[in-house]
């Protein structure tokens, strides 16, 4: 009885771990407006010195691993490009570029 409880249980938990998606795009994505944002350009780093740290820290196990290399900007709404649509909708797009980044992470704050 134990046995088919745990069982039960342990594919509970399985199928239960999951990440919820919708699979879909911005509804923004499907109208025809204009492509161009102007790129806010992040600034540029020493990725080797940034390896050469990690590598100092790699069998430490006191601090966490590097997830990433963390820019401090202030981009605001009036850094991206305002559309208006015809129902009076407003949509607000920013451009990021960062050559050669592997991923881009953004928090957000106020």
């Amino acid at each position: 009885m134990k046995f088919i409880l745990s069982l039960i249980a342990g594919l509970f938990v399985f199928t239960s771990i999951a990440q919820v998606t919708n699979e879909g795009k911005p509804l923004s994505w499907k109208l025809d407006i204009s492509q161009d944002v102007a790129a806010n350009k992040l600034p540029t780093f020493d990725i080797e010195a940034v390896r050469a740290e990690d590598d100092l820290y790699d069998g430490q196990f006191e601090k966490p691993w590097r997830f990433g290399f963390m820019h401090s900007v202030d981009f605001g709404f009036t850094d991206g490009q305002w559309t208006t649509l015809e129902n009076g909708d407003r949509i607000w797009r920013l451009l990021i570029s960062s050559p050669n980044a592997l991923s881009l992470n953004f928090i957000f704050d106020d």
